[in-house]
């Protein structure tokens, strides 16, 4: 899939990753976390990247909002275009006004990044009257309004509550509330719901997808959890070392994987199933292995050591990203066996 070149035009992809490259440097020397990375989040949609631990996911996200750790991580290759705007190329002053007021971006424990020493108002307000310049009236009005449009029930008194006084999804639906202040064309949800339980984990979810509906708001989805992918998402990017190693429409990548990752990945999800002796029980295949560290642009599959269908070539080339069906790519060279494996792994022959 290509951006269409008309700079300005609404037509253009909002955000564009182009070969995005992020190292981080340790005590064991440089780990690339993001290897020529490349996607696009069109406006108003909701694109999902999805992967492991360890995967890279993250670090995209902290990459677009400028927010890597310096100076351990850095971007050290690649574009990331807001609007045209090649937001890699900006300065710090720069990159604050984007912040917030176009991009906003959720996290997954709101505990590390609300304060604990301001109220619930304060906090909302910081981005209102950093990036709208309202007088303090407005600030509290709208503080109050975004606290209802999140669904905070009794949101005025909670206005003047601290962090600590409210639970674990009151929090998240607070970090909703500072990230949609200020009405960004972009938001990043990073694992939004990965510390909440069950319930309140579908609630968000339905805070986001119909906030994102409303507001014509455009999501980049970063999560590990399959479901809330085929529940939020209309297309997905899967990751694995950095790389994109599938990329199409949610239901093209969930219902016809082309990747033995995606395969993993999907064969992995808890399912249940059923003895006449047993009762319920619950069946996991795993992918043995663990995800890699990257110390230099891959020039072959990293995927290789724990892949079923890995032959001498994916050893030693990378594989390409090639089309393998409307919109949906694969960078894998036996993708045409993929099918076929994930009969196999279904009739647990594999």
């Amino acid at each position: 899939m290509s951006l269409i070149q008309i700079s300005g035009r609404a037509d253009m992809a909002l955000l564009e990753i182009e070969t995005l490259s992020t190292a981080f440097t340790s005590r064991q020397g440089e780990v690339l976390a993001v290897d020529r990375l490349s996607l696009q989040v069109e406006r108003g949609e909701t694109l999902a990247i999805v992967g492991e631990s360890g995967c890279g996911k993250s670090v995209t996200a902290l990459s677009t909002m400028r927010l890597l750790p310096e100076p351990h991580g850095r971007i050290t290759g690649g574009h990331i275009r807001f609007e045209g705007r090649d937001l890699a190329g900006l300065s710090e002053a720069e990159m604050r006004k984007v912040r917030g007021r176009d991009i906003a971006m959720i996290f997954q424990e709101p505990m590390t990044s609300l304060n604990p020493a301001l109220t619930i108002q304060r906090q909302i307000g910081e981005t209102v009257r950093l990036h709208m310049r309202l007088n303090k009236s407005d600030v509290r009005a709208r503080s109050l309004e975004m606290l209802e449009l999140v669904q905070f029930p009794e949101a005025e008194r909670r206005l003047t509550q601290y962090p600590h006084e409210l639970s674990g999804g009151m929090r998240q639906r607070v970090m909703i509330a500072i990230a949609l202040a200020c009405d960004p064309k972009l938001l990043i949800a990073d694992e939004p719901t990965t510390a909440l339980d069950v319930t309140i984990q579908a609630q968000i979810l339905e805070i986001l997808r119909d906030l994102s509906a409303r507001l014509g708001m455009a999501t980049l989805l970063i999560t590990h959890d399959l479901g809330v992918v085929a529940e939020m998402a209309a297309r997905v990017v899967v990751m694995y070392a950095g790389r994109m190693v599938e990329q199409g429409a949610v239901a093209d990548v969930l219902r016809h994987p082309r990747h033995p990752y995606t395969v993993g990945l999907l064969a992995a999800v808890p399912k249940l199933g059923s003895s006449l002796n047993e009762g319920p029980r619950q069946s996991l295949a795993e992918i043995p292995g663990t995800v890699p560290l990257v110390r230099s642009a891959q020039t072959s599959c990293a995927f290789a050591p724990r892949c079923p269908l890995a032959v001498d070539q994916c050893r030693r080339e990378l594989p390409p990203a090639v089309e393998v069906g409307p919109s949906h790519v694969s960078a894998c060279w036996r993708t045409k066996d993929v099918p076929a494996m994930a009969a196999k792994l279904r009739e647990g022959a594999l």
